[in-house]
């Protein structure tokens, strides 16, 4: 008896198609139209010793879309909008932690990715697909254990009205920090550095002097001794650097037109 196999090779090329079929998904370009690939040069802290708490994550660089979502081993966490000079925050999960550290109990080092695609679609498995939105991989250290602090202290108890302080780290470990400081009516831009990991800082200096009052303050720094400030009075953006480790500053240069309203931009 003879058997027609003339339908099998169409039956069995169709469910090879299915079974090929790829699972990505497909973002509009409208939603691309205008996004840029964002450039992480750093995220804050590169290390985690979970404790059993949500630990927050900041990711710093060359980021020029108004809010990004996180990635972590290939795993959409949530999104994070941009305010002004500050760069995106995110709390990572406590769950996710215990997760992680189950699968690999001596710690795991972890993949961490932003993208400023809408976190409507969920982009998982097609890094490869949308490279052009989406940074390169930074690595996060995870393990199990208590973080130790020292004993907070009042740094500068001759300045008594502080606020929205604003701290960086070089690669030598050295410690920026610029902070608002009330004097008489107004806010001004102060800034102190320490090179021995907080023991120490040094002398206050007032780098604003501002006849307006400060509304916000950002610092970048690059570790060759050279310092970045900048800061907001009003519809005004001044920016003043050091080049001699902060022994001296250049006068502050305003950065936008009269009148014209400053741009939503941090320091790199």
């Amino acid at each position: 008896m003879k058997i027609k196999l003339s339908w099998v090779m169409p039956a069995m090329l169709l469910l090879a198609a299915f079974g090929c079929r790829r699972e990505g998904i497909d973002v509009p370009d409208e939603e691309l139209a205008g996004l840029h690939k964002p450039v992480v040069t750093r995220i804050s802290p590169a290390g985690i010793l979970f404790s059993g708490k949500s630990i927050p994550l900041h990711v710093e660089g060359e980021l020029r879309d108004d809010s990004y979502v996180l990635y972590i081993n290939g795993r959409q966490i949530g999104e994070s909008g941009r305010d002004g000079f500050w760069m995106p925050c995110w709390s990572i999960p406590q769950d996710l932690l215990r997760e992680l550290l189950a699968a690999s109990p001596g710690g795991v080092t972890c993949s961490v990715r932003i993208t400023g695609i809408s976190q409507a679609y969920d982009i998982s498995g097609d890094f490869n697909r949308y490279r052009d939105y989406v940074s390169a991989p930074m690595l996060l250290e995870i393990k199990k254990g208590e973080t130790q602090f020292s004993q907070a202290r009042n740094l500068f108890p001759q300045w008594g009205h502080a606020s929205d302080p604003v701290i960086r780290c070089d690669a030598q470990g050295n410690l920026s920090l610029a902070w608002r400081e009330k004097v008489g009516d107004r806010h001004h831009a102060f800034f102190s550095f320490s090179q021995d990991s907080g023991a120490n800082w040094s002398q206050v200096l007032n780098i604003s002097r501002s006849k307006k009052s400060v509304d916000k303050v950002d610092l970048a720094v690059d570790g060759g001794g050279h310092f970045f400030l900048a800061w907001s009075e009003g519809q005004d953006i001044l920016f003043c650097r050091s080049l001699n480790n902060g022994a001296s500053w250049l006068l502050p240069a305003k950065m936008n037109s009269a009148g014209e309203n400053p741009p939503s931009r941090r320091l790199p």
